[in-house]
């Protein structure tokens, strides 16, 4: 089967980049791995074994729209199943071995696994219990097959509001769509966190460079105001000791 997985980037160092496509490049179920430049192509992309798309200009939508476009890309090339990754995150090593096997298992058109919750540094705060297969699944965590590849445009036809929450947006079209979903509660996805409410919720004060999400709170009004369905509490709980 195959798999290719999308990321967009902008402006990562090229430490985190790399450490994002190694981890493309050791799963145990090989996968192509399709990154977009949104706007500032890195030379040293190059280097990496994987596809290199590269848009003209920035589309200030938090990868949505390379998101969408890379996924069209793969549709065309003939994968079979498309996974997704941002450029500050990483997998486990049997991310894609794990949903392409639930895929088989179930015939599900749309897969999702949990993730572990990151500081910047790397190193572990937390699982995100939140990440259920239902209320929600973040992007990372989603791989889609077949039929749900219909709604891939939807990265980039989505309302402009709602790209502060493209994750929540794309996540309630998936499951709109009445698709068959399955989901595993393995945390196969390491989640590089700059959001200040992780840190919060595990009692730490949030480092330099961590902020509220811009734009957030003004989506998740308009969300609101359509209808839409609430979000449900975001649960992060303490690894063992």
């Amino acid at each position: 089967m195959k798999i290719a997985v999308i990321t967009p980037y902008f402006d990562e160092d090229e430490a985190t980049l790399r450490a994002c496509h190694e981890s493309v490049s050791r799963q145990s179920h090989p996968a192509t791995h399709i990154l977009v430049a949104d706007g500032r192509p890195k030379p040293w992309v190059a280097d990496f074994a994987a596809q290199h798309i590269v848009l003209p200009v920035s589309h200030k939508d938090y990868g949505d729209t390379p998101r969408g476009l890379g996924s069209l890309s793969a549709v065309r090339q003939g994968f079979d199943g498309i996974a997704f990754l941002d450029a500050d995150n990483w997998y486990q090593p049997d991310h894609i071995e794990t949903v392409v096997k639930l895929h088989r298992d179930t015939g599900a058109a749309i897969c999702s696994t949990r993730r572990s919750i990151h500081r910047l540094d790397g190193s572990l705060l937390g699982y995100c219990e939140a990440c259920d297969g239902d209320d929600f699944v973040d992007t990372n965590c989603l791989a889609v097959f077949g039929e749900a590849f219909a709604l891939l445009p939807n990265w980039t036809l989505m309302p402009a509001w709602a790209h502060a929450v493209g994750d929540r947006m794309m996540w309630h079209l998936l499951r709109q769509s009445g698709l068959k979903r399955a989901h595993l509660p393995r945390h196969t996805v390491c989640y590089r966190s700059s959001f200040h409410f992780h840190y919060l919720k595990m009692g730490e004060t949030p480092p330099a460079g961590v902020s509220a999400p811009k734009n957030v709170a003004s989506a998740i009004s308009r969300w609101h105001a359509k209808g839409l369905p609430p979000f449900k509490t975001v649960t992060v709980l303490r690894p063992p000791e």
